[in-house]
């Protein structure tokens, strides 16, 4: 989204399709990965003994394995090769590269080092406005914000070397602390609706019972959540900007 101007092509666009779809097949086995690693071992030493915790773990590890499998055959579909040869063949000669060229994308006299100024300068104070509000939010808006934070992280580790790279370093690792806080407040938003349908499915007391102790609990945690996502966003305030200095 940086480079919106120069890269919004029709090959571009081509290329956006073809990720989308792998990301597609790919998306779900990992999914499944975190929810069984952020959602269901933190709570398997406490519920282990409760009556239906198990069978319902074992539910998802299967389908967790299940995805896994689909993920690993999918270099054998021909799709999956004329994707990883498109996106070569873009990222070298792509219309990109002419796109790039034309006067109206290209500012009078601004140097990457401007660009990146004024880029990170508006990542920044965005998140930072909304970062005052973050524990009114809704669980949706956490979300945008925590691709918002994704974003200025990228950003800061794309441009860091034409500037300060150690300072970037730091301001990319402490901003990763709150992205991470942030992440695992939307899979907990996410789990709730995925144990909702396992249990709907399974169709017994039982697993409504279980799927709802694994709710609770993380549910419990989202209040310390948002005080730590505060408290290292306060931490990555105190850094200085180092895309301001000379």
């Amino acid at each position: 989204s940086l480079f919106k101007t120069v890269l919004d092509t029709p090959q571009t666009q081509e290329i956006r399709q073809d990720l989308r779809w792998l990301q597609s097949h790919l998306g779900p086995a990992r999914d499944a990965e975190v929810f069984v690693r952020e959602i269901l071992d933190p709570v398997t030493p406490v519920f282990a003994e409760v009556p239906g915790f198990s069978e319902l773990r074992q539910q998802f590890i299967a389908r967790q394995q299940g995805l896994l499998e689909m993920a690993r055959a999918l270099p054998e579909q021909p799709r999956f090769t004329q994707t990883l040869l498109s996106l070569s063949r873009w990222a070298e000669g792509g219309d990109w590269l002419r796109q790039a060229n034309q006067p109206s994308n290209i500012s009078n006299n601004q140097t990457v080092s401007d660009f990146a100024r004024t880029a990170l300068t508006k990542r920044d104070r965005q998140i930072g406005k909304a970062m005052l509000r973050l524990d009114k939010m809704a669980e949706s808006e956490r979300h945008e914000l925590r691709i918002k934070i994704k974003k200025l992280r990228y950003s800061i580790d794309f441009f860091g070397s034409i500037f300060h790279a150690n300072r970037a370093k730091r301001s990319s690792v402490a901003l990763g602390l709150v992205q991470d806080r942030l992440g695992l407040l939307n899979d907990i938003a996410v789990a709730r609706q995925i144990l909702q349908r396992q249990a709907d499915e399974n169709g017994t007391v039982q697993s409504s019972w279980v799927a709802g102790m694994i709710a609770g609990w993380h549910s419990a945690q989202t209040k310390e959540l948002l005080r730590q996502a505060a408290l290292d966003w306060k931490g990555y305030a105190r850094l200085p900007r180092f895309w301001t200095e000379d």
